[in-house]
């Protein structure tokens, strides 16, 4: 089970998964994988879901994605836990919440190298960063983990321990100690002038 969860809109990126599912199954025609969509339309993509419903129909995969409304945050563990493999092909991000909410289930990632996609995601050990949205590059990726469920086992479970050392408590601590550094060298130049 691949999932993509996030706002439906053409900044996210959802029909790269979409036409990954469908790559995957020309390209490993044994795999039996579907797609969870999880969202709803924001922005500029009002009409993302009926694009993407007839996307899918076109790709031949409509029998093998299914969209699933928004879901609150706390019935989100359930999809990511159903989830062999998170799909974040965000075109931007500035953090990449999804990412580590995901990886807290012990989901591992396949995201897009971008914004904050790349500090929150362990290249290689918690799941993969793509430098490209080409859909056949997505799907070999996507085959490499899921034909080897040990090496995807490895990474669900160091996720998790990634996730765990990147917590709102942790991350609010360190901003902390930054503001608590700036107040010490506040009077004191940041940035030496040079005459």
């Amino acid at each position: 089970m691949l999932a993509f969860v996030g706002r439906l809109q053409p900044l996210k990126a959802p029909d790269v998964a979409v036409r990954a599912l469908a790559a995957l199954g020309r390209r490993c025609p044994d795999l039996d994988v579907e797609l969870l969509v999880v969202g709803g339309p924001s922005g500029n993509g009002i009409d993302e879901p009926r694009r993407l419903a007839r996307l899918a129909v076109q790709e031949g995969v409509d029998d093998r994605v299914r969209f699933l409304p928004a879901r609150p945050n706390e019935r989100l563990a359930c999809v990511y836990h159903a989830a062999d493999l998170l799909l974040v092909p965000s075109r931007s991000e500035s953090f990449g919440l999804v990412a580590l909410e995901a990886q807290a289930c012990g989901t591992p990632v396949l995201a897009a190298r971008v914004g904050g996609l790349n500090h929150a995601i362990g290249d290689g050990t918690t799941g993969r960063l793509l430098s490209s949205h080409d859909p056949e590059e997505w799907a070999a990726t996507a085959a490499s983990l899921l034909r080897h469920p040990g090496r995807l086992a490895a990474m669900g479970q160091a996720a998790a321990r990634f996730a765990g050392v990147h917590g709102w408590d942790v991350t609010a601590s360190k901003l902390l100690d930054v503001y608590a550094e700036l107040l010490q060298t506040r009077g004191e130049p940041l940035l030496e002038q040079s005459g």
